[in-house]
């Protein structure tokens, strides 16, 4: 399994995600007295971690430093481009419909060293244009740049260093198109399409959103066969069946909102059911389940709807960087 499948989820005492870390990351803790220190972390399962070798539950986590007054923020990386699994191949080509906005497709950037190798010319086209973000777009600066300036021998420098870097690092074959690296970060993967050969475009960048890329990957942009949720307006529990309409209300003990929340969240966790596909299950449940709300992708991983993209038709856009 690929280790960015693996992702672990730091989140507020109230389920608002934080950020996503890969298995093994670092974190750096800022204690109340102003010290800081470090801590690696391994995953476990969606709410479950490993700090140092002690177990965590993620709200439990983000509750034990709220009260210590202490932040968490995850190791700031490198950009370097990695090696990928061949399942992933389909990230290195362009994508359309529901499939797009499924793995949260930003856009793709093609580009060439010009005849003499040593240029750097690019266009940019995009795929979701309300993805494309000022805070994407610094960052995707930052990793193009990177990879052209950073180190001896940068890859993106010229042709001629990517040939070297290609030989020395053979990666991943995607047929005759060339070989495929990718960089992950916090919030965004970039899966890199190489063939430094005069006559062809030397690289492609597809771009995605780790909001909905991570989850997709994970299997957690579909529907599981059941949850539990909250009958709206009412304040009991209920279960919820996929493909059925309507619900089951559940007879519990009387408990507060936030009680009847914690019982939702744990029993889904032991569900391994997200939040976000929770609150698909309802909207299908309740407006059916061809509704664009029964789309986990649809849902904040708090379960918060995000606005629908508006469908426009594709335009090309120069010079992105």
């Amino acid at each position: 399994m690929n280790a960015y499948k693996q992702t672990i989820n730091f989140i507020t005492s109230d389920y608002k995600e934080l950020f996503r870390i890969p298995d093994g990351g670092i974190i750096i803790i800022t204690h109340a007295n102003g010290e800081k220190s470090t801590a690696k972390c391994e995953y476990l399962n969606e709410t479950h971690f490993g700090v140092d070798g002690r177990v965590f539950h993620n709200q439990s986590f983000a509750m034990l430093h709220e009260r210590n007054g202490s932040t968490i923020e995850p190791e700031p990386v490198k950009y370097q481009l990695q090696p990928y699994e061949q399942s992933e191949a389909k990230l290195f080509f362009r994508m359309d419909g529901e499939e797009e906005e499924r793995h949260g497709a930003i856009g793709y950037m093609r580009g060439d060293f010009g005849r003499d190798g040593n240029g750097f010319y690019t266009t940019w086209f995009n795929n979701q244009r309300h993805l494309k973000t000022h805070r994407f777009k610094k960052e995707f600066d930052a990793v193009i740049n990177a990879l052209r300036d950073d180190g001896q021998k940068p890859p993106f420098a010229s042709r001629e260093n990517l040939a070297a870097f290609c030989a020395a690092n053979p990666g991943m074959e995607l047929t005759t198109r060339g070989l495929g690296y990718m960089v992950q970060t916090q919030d965004y993967s970039y899966y890199f399409r190489c063939m430094p050969r005069l006559g062809e475009y030397d690289i492609y960048c597809l771009t995605y959103d780790n909001r909905y890329l991570l989850p997709e990957l994970a299997g957690q942009h579909e529907l599981p066969q059941m949850c539990y949720s909250m009958r709206p307006h009412k304040g009991e529990r209920i279960l919820i069946q996929r493909g059925k309409s309507g619900y089951t209300p559940l007879e519990d003990k009387v408990m507060t909102f936030d009680e009847l929340r914690q019982k939702i969240n744990h029993d889904n966790g032991e569900l391994v059911v997200t939040r976000a596909q929770e609150e698909a299950m309802l909207a299908g449940s309740m407006f059916g389940w061809d509704a664009p709300a029964a789309k986990p992708w649809n849902h904040n991983q708090d379960g918060t709807p995000r606005p629908l993209p508006e469908k426009k038709p594709r335009v090309r856009e120069d010079d992105a960087r």
